[in-house]
């Protein structure tokens, strides 16, 4: 009897294929009002948001409670040249605090602020550089890592103490050069940039740590800024955009499974209307992903191959001047972006797992589908109601079985395009409205 329980048991996860998932973002608002620049962790309950309250105030707040607590942990000894007089101030512009016990400030004046002990002293590092301010930090291992400015890349093999130019790819003195438009770092030596001119976009990339540069064509027809996101060393994602009629701006997913090598074409925004013009990409894993420029944001549950927007922002935010910042997930699971004013947002995604059947009783077609679907029965329905739930886990629609009813026809006309999961009795099914 205890063999047949196990078999079972085995039988029924091994037929979990489907999960159902509550997903939410909700306003944290522990904080004093800042204006956010970026946000980082180095595990799930501990995160770094920094900005400034002022033009030369830098300011960074700590939560070791996974946001529950916020404390200002930046004293104006790190700030200020002159901290008595508070003369001689910078604001914040990237953090990275991917190791508990160093954390790395990225400041406007060339300045980067360093401490490896959760804040107690802070060291202050000048680099040499003409540029203004560090946009972005990223430590690949405790001591390599790269920072951006405008126009330079800077290595550090010490931990951030010291920092020494790398020599960046030439391009063709017919463009005008803007800035480095991203950077993205895979490993220690793996570094890919975007380079912006007034009306090219090219990226370039190096495997030895910036001594050499390739460059990199994924999209012939992009234009201003790429970005890029990778789960592993060989998996990452591209996001390009390319002009159409009208004159707008386009967006392309790509994919790559080498390491860069050859990209394939995911998704193009042309084809179906949706993700217009959209900036910046980060991916969880081979299925998850997300796109977003100002208040809109876009997530994938296919790998990229569809997209569908966030119905948190597009219903509840209504501030004209609302734009993301930065996303960043601890984990598949927990989230938080910030946005360009003093906000910042908590992600939670709750996952209940649907078991199905080994044998189904109902199926779904067509699917994908357009604008109707057929629920099909495997056993004509005495009564009872077909309930269609979207991926926040909330009923959008509901209709009832007439008895002794082997299908019955919706019409999904109304419903956004994205992934829904149809709920009959105590049994589920998906299927992918285009």
């Amino acid at each position: 009897m205890k063999q047949i329980t196990f078999v079972l048991i085995a039988i029924i996860i091994l037929c979990a294929e489907e999960i159902l998932s509550s997903e939410t973002w909700k306003l944290n608002s522990n904080y004093p009002p800042i204006y956010f620049c970026d946000i980082d962790y180095y595990d799930t309950l501990n995160i770094i948001a920094v900005g400034h309250v002022s033009s030369d105030r830098a300011r960074a707040y700590y939560s070791s409670d996974g946001g529950k607590i916020w404390e200002q942990i930046l004293p104006d000894s790190a700030v200020y040249v002159d901290p008595n007089n508070r003369i001689g101030g910078s604001i914040a512009n990237s953090v990275c605090c991917k190791y508990e016990d160093l954390w790395l400030i990225g400041c406007d004046k060339n300045i980067i602020i360093k401490t490896t002990n959760k804040g107690a002293n802070w060291q202050r590092i000048f680099i040499n550089t003409r540029d203004s301010a560090i946009y972005q930090l990223n430590m690949a291992s405790k001591n390599i890592g790269y920072c951006r400015t405008w126009y330079s890349i800077f290595k550090t093999t010490d931990g951030g103490s010291n920092w020494k130019k790398i020599q960046l790819p030439k391009y063709s003195n017919k463009l005008e050069f803007r800035k480095i438009g991203s950077m993205e770092i895979i490993d220690t030596n793996s570094i890919i940039i975007n380079y912006q001119f007034d009306s090219k976009s090219r990226n370039f990339q190096s495997s030895d740590g910036g001594l050499n540069w390739a460059e990199m064509i994924i999209d012939k027809e992009q234009v201003y800024q790429a970005s890029f996101s990778f789960t592993n060393n060989e998996t990452g994602w591209a996001l390009t955009q390319y002009f159409i009629p009208g004159p707008f701006l386009a967006t392309k997913i790509w994919k790559t499974v080498d390491s860069s090598v050859n990209w394939s074409l995911v998704y193009d925004s042309k084809g179906d209307g949706v993700a217009f013009n959209m900036q910046k990409i980060l991916f969880l894993d081979n299925e998850r992903g997300f796109i977003y420029q100002n208040k809109y944001l876009y997530r994938t549950y296919n790998g990229g191959v569809t997209w569908e927007q966030d119905e948190f922002l597009n219903v509840n935010i209504n501030d004209a001047d609302f734009a993301i910042k930065k996303i960043v997930f601890v984990n598949n699971h927990k989230g938080y972006f910030i946005n360009k004013q003093d906000k910042i947002y908590e992600y939670e995604y709750n996952s209940i797992d649907i078991i199905e059947q080994l044998f189904q009783e109902f199926t779904i077609s067509p699917n994908p589908a357009g604008d109707f679907i057929t629920v099909n029965l495997e056993r004509c329905a005495t009564s009872g109601e077909i309930l269609i739930y979207n991926t926040l886990g909330e009923k959008v629609m509901a209709e009832s079985i007439q008895p002794m009813t082997s299908s019955h026809r919706m019409n999904i006309e109304a419903l956004p395009r994205g992934i829904y999961f149809v709920k009959v009795g105590g049994e589920t099914a998906k299927f992918v409205k285009m």
